[in-house]
């Protein structure tokens, strides 16, 4: 801003500001004000009354008086709230005191000095003059140094006409929200209305009053057309000089009959500019009031105004009378529009139709009056002492508002929801998710100002939170929320009928042992549900598959055993007919599903920014991302976090998936195994071997190659390398037929370790080597090559009283029931050791160090001693899952 516009804005600040105090307090009462307190300063004065009053009092008197009243003052001050009013911008009780003081010491400085003289009083007023001018002053530039900074926020309140064309600034964070401004513009061509009422207007020069009423449902667009009107008004020239509008009486404002009489006289005076102040008739007002009863509409106050009983120079009569004369004088035509006529109470409704048929039944006044007409009606219908055609009495020209045309309102509507979704940066081709929720809306909006409070309800929930639940569902189901809270709530209770995936391990076993009589359940539960809401079915079907069943007449759970290939999809994009997420459609909460989900998110965003360089600094940087998010989530959700991991891996851009390859190879024993792979699906750590396998198949031929060098020598992770070729070879995995020789190399890299650990006598169970069941990789490969009798003889070689809990461990088999079994295989250790006594011998040699240690000893305790299960194993039983750290 330059500083010609500063100097503009500044004295438009300081012209509002004094417009604002004299339309607030009234120029002629502060000036009325100002001149009783000179008048009363001057003549004290001029007698010299305060110098005898101070010369009779003892001065002892007098301080204490001044202290009292200074005591006063202030205690006025602080219970008047004088430094908040000092800090609100509008105008307020300090403006008109200062400016009331400041105008009328100043007159008394100057008339004292130039007609008494100087004198003490005189220096005391020019200071109390200064002190009020001053603090007018302050307030006028703390009033602009405000305003300048609110002026220059930025509103999200937009027009629906910028909504329409889009022609409006996001602020990234903020909601998006519709003005209920009224407006002159018209979006759902209504153009022929409008031309009606304004040729009504325009060629109607009544001799009398002439009433046109407006009749539309609520928000059906009467006030956009009204202002239409007026803007038809305003561009014909002849028109604008020929014609006075009175615009700005809202009937809704006032509460009692006396009031809405007063402001009408009032308002029609003042447009008229007769100069005739209404309150010379408040006496008359209150007295014709008072003649009708509320509960009484026998037409008492109409005979009252023109019966022989009353005077017919009576104020009102005479107030007719002149205005009349002046409306013939000035050859104007008035157009009194009344929107929203049916907005006021139902006493005033019949109330104003009485004063427009028989008060202000002038000539040359037209009255616009915009109404619902259902509304009217009913007010009419409870009135028993009026015809219930006395509104047919009163309206001479009725012109109905016609409902929209579907054709222009679905124009509007789609285009608008469009223009948001994009806003809130919904990309083109995710857009059409959106369009059974948009058709939705469509239907059930009846009205602009429907939509419009639609729009401020519902985007805001679904756009303006950090969420990752699926917009398109969540906007679904709080536009439900919003136009049938029925329905949501009965979604919201009937939750069985309406998750379909990842339903908890309770309702699942409950549709699987009775799948019949769920079946029949929700088909019930359909029928009824669509009895009433049959206009939602078509987007609840896209919301949920159970509806989308029923409505194509499918069983909704089968018996046969198939894999819905939807399932990973509905999980990923935490969609509302998951278990895992339903309740967070309606709760607003969040729950560990999505904290796991997020955290998912989270990682692969970060891994994507990563530079993709497969250097040991990226690789560490990769990996250092993926450790953190597995760290920050506890033990027991690593199962679901390695869940959520394949569900989302084709996130991962393709210049990252080696890098997150390493980064999962290199983390697997962090992962919490959590007994999964005993009968509950793959555990976390197989799962993760799945991903790096199919992670290879993605990367390059060189970084194959690297990790096959990265691998190499690690012979901690030998059960990881074999299990990683298990996977690769499977097929369950797309193998392209480029990859294929990817699996010999793995291969022959694996075979090479595995010979390098016989030939070398390199022992798995030292501390460098060992992890739990690693030596597993070892025994697989002996066995693929059938020469089992090498790994037991490998094994014996290196068993020592430091690691034989380690390998006891190894041959421990865990089965769950209600509890945790732990027992060791006879097979198994037959394979490992074939000498009981060589492993008594050395227990017996090294008695455990740890608790972990004393576990292992009693489980071959119980090998050795115990009784067999119904399965033949003999071992232990406990109530948790054991981790041992040997």
């Amino acid at each position: 801003m330059d500083k010609k516009e500063k100097w503009k804005s500044v004295n438009n600040c300081v012209k509002d500001s004094f417009l604002e105090l004299f339309s607030t307090y009234e120029l002629t009462s502060l000036i009325f004000y100002s001149g009783l307190l000179f008048c009363g300063i001057f003549i004290l004065d001029y007698y010299n009354v305060p110098t005898q009053i101070i010369q009779q009092i003892p001065v002892t008197i007098i301080w204490v008086v001044i202290a009292v009243i200074l005591v006063i003052f202030i205690t006025w001050l602080i219970a008047s709230h004088i430094l908040d009013l000092f800090h609100i911008v509008s105008a307020n009780f300090v403006d008109a005191t200062s400016f009331t003081l400041a105008t009328s010491l100043f007159s008394y400085s100057i008339v004292r000095l130039y007609i008494l003289g100087q004198a003490p009083y005189t220096i005391v007023s020019s200071i109390a003059c200064l002190i009020s001018f001053s603090t007018l002053v302050i307030r006028l530039i703390l009033r602009c140094y405000k305003l300048y900074y609110t002026n220059k926020k930025t509103s999200n309140l937009i027009d629906l006409k910028d909504l329409f064309e889009s022609q409006f600034t996001y602020v990234q964070g903020k909601p998006i929200l519709l003005s209920e401004n009224d407006v002159d513009y018209d979006l759902l061509d209504r153009g022929a209305i409008t031309n009606q009422l304004y040729r009504s207007i325009i060629h109607c020069q009544p001799n009398q009053s002439y009433v046109i009423s407006l009749e539309g449902e609520w928000g059906s667009g009467k006030t956009t057309i009204i202002n239409n009107t007026k803007r038809l008004l305003r561009e014909n020239a002849t028109a604008d000089k020929g014609y006075i509008y009175i615009d700005d009486f809202d009937p809704w404002l006032y509460g009692t009959q006396e009031a809405l009489l007063s402001a009408m006289l009032e308002t029609i005076i003042d447009h008229l500019g007769m100069h005739y102040s209404p309150s010379h008739f408040d006496g008359t007002i209150k007295e014709l009031c008072e003649t009708v009863p509320i509960n009484h509409w026998s037409g008492n106050f109409i005979k009252s105004i023109f019966s022989a009983s009353v005077k017919p120079q009576s104020d009102v009569a005479r107030l007719k009378q002149i205005t009349s004369r002046y409306l013939r004088s000035v050859n104007k035509t008035v157009v009194f529009f009344i929107d929203n006529f049916d907005r006021t109470n139902e006493d005033n409704v019949i109330f104003l139709f009485k004063l427009i048929a028989k008060v202000f039944d002038l000539p040359g006044i037209i009255f616009v009056l915009s109404f619902e007409q259902e509304r009217i009606n009913a007010i009419l219908e409870k009135t028993h002492h009026l015809d219930p055609r006395f509104k047919e009495k009163i309206i001479q020209q009725e012109i109905k508002v016609p409902a929209i045309s579907e054709e222009k309102s679905q124009l509007l509507y789609f285009t608008c929801i469009s223009n948001l979704l994009m806003a809130y940066g919904v990309t083109d081709d995710k857009i059409k998710d959106f369009a059974p929720v948009a058709k939705y809306i469509f239907e059930k909006t009846r009205t602009v100002r429907t939509f419009k409070r639609m729009v401020n309800s519902v985007f805001p929930i679904v756009f303006c939170d950090d969420t990752l639940l699926r917009k398109s569902d969540l906007l679904a189901i709080e536009a439900i929320h919003f136009y049938d809270p029925e329905l949501f709530y009965t979604i919201y209770k009937s939750s069985r009928y309406f998750i379909s995936h990842d339903k908890s391990l309770e309702d699942s076993l409950k549709v699987s042992f009775n799948k019949e009589a769920f079946n029949n359940d929700c088909k019930s539960f359909f029928e009824n549900l669509f009895a009433k809401h049959e206009d939602a079915k078509e987007l609840l079907s896209t919301l949920f598959p159970y509806v989308k069943r029923y409505k194509s007449k499918l069983i909704f759970e089968s018996n046969s055993q198939f894999s819905d290939p939807e399932t990973i999809e509905i999980s990923k994009q935490a969609r509302i007919c998951s278990g895992k997420y339903f309740d967070l459609y309606f709760s607003y909460s969040t729950n560990n599903h999505i904290a796991i989900l997020g955290n998912i998110k989270s990682m692969i965003s970060s891994i994507n920014n990563t530079p993709n360089t497969s250097t040991d600094a990226e690789l560490q940087k990769t990996i250092n991302i993926v450790h953190a998010h597995l760290l920050s989530l506890k033990n027991e959700d690593h199962k679901e976090w390695i869940e959520e991991l394949q569900k989302n891996i084709s996130d991962i851009n393709t210049s990252n998936v080696f890098s997150v390859a390493v980064s999962l190879y290199r983390l697997i024993y962090h992962l919490d195994n959590n007994n999964s792979d005993y009968g509950f699906g793959l555990g976390s750590r197989s799962r993760a071997e799945y991903i790096i396998s199919s992670l290879l198949e993605k990367c390059s031929e060189s970084e194959f190659e690297k990790f096959l060098s990265i691998i190499k020598y690690d012979y901690r992770q030998i059960r990881v390398i074999h299990s990683l070729h298990y996977w690769m070879s499977s097929e369950e995995l797309d193998h392209a037929e480029t990859y294929k020789t990817r699996v010999e190399l793995l291969w022959d890299t694996f075979a090479d370790m595995c010979n390098r650990i016989v030939e070398k006598n390199i022992c798995l169970y030292h501390n460098d080597y060992y992890y739990s069941h690693n030596a597993w990789g070892l025994y697989q490969y002996y066995k693929h090559t059938e020469n089992v009798s090498e790994f037991t003889a490998y094994i014996i070689n290196n068993l020592s009283t430091d690691n034989i809990y380690r390998v006891l461990w190894d041959i421990t088999s865990t089965s769950i029931g209600n509890q945790y079994r732990y027992s060791i295989n006879e097979e198994y250790l037959n394979l490992f050791i074939n000498n009981t006594d060589l492993v008594d011998k050395l227990l017996e040699s090294s008695p455990p160090r740890s608790k972990d240690e004393e576990f292992v000893l009693q489980i071959y305790y119980a090998f050795r001693n115990g009784s067999p299960d119904i399965w033949g194993d003999k071992g232990i039983t406990v109530p948790t899952y054991k981790e041992l750290r040997l």
